[in-house]
């Protein structure tokens, strides 16, 4: 079972590397999820994730696009 386990992690680890998001924070990056998950599993020492930014730019609503008016 451990060896299966090992498999997913290393092709889950290579297919992030290589498709999957450029550059996240850390509360929000698979890869950084990933290895959290590994160390639990393996039964290392693992830091608690940092709180995600609370800045007004990534809570407020999106802007309105445009509208077209027939000219």
């Amino acid at each position: 079972m451990d060896i299966l386990f090992n498999i997913k992690h290393f092709a889950n680890k290579t297919l992030l590397t290589f498709f999957g998001p450029a550059d996240l924070d850390d509360h929000a990056d698979p890869r950084v999820a990933l290895r959290r998950e590994y160390d639990i599993r393996k039964g290392r020492e693992v830091a608690p994730l940092p709180a995600a930014p609370a800045d007004a730019e990534s809570q407020a609503a999106p802007a309105a696009l445009p509208s077209r008016s027939a000219a």
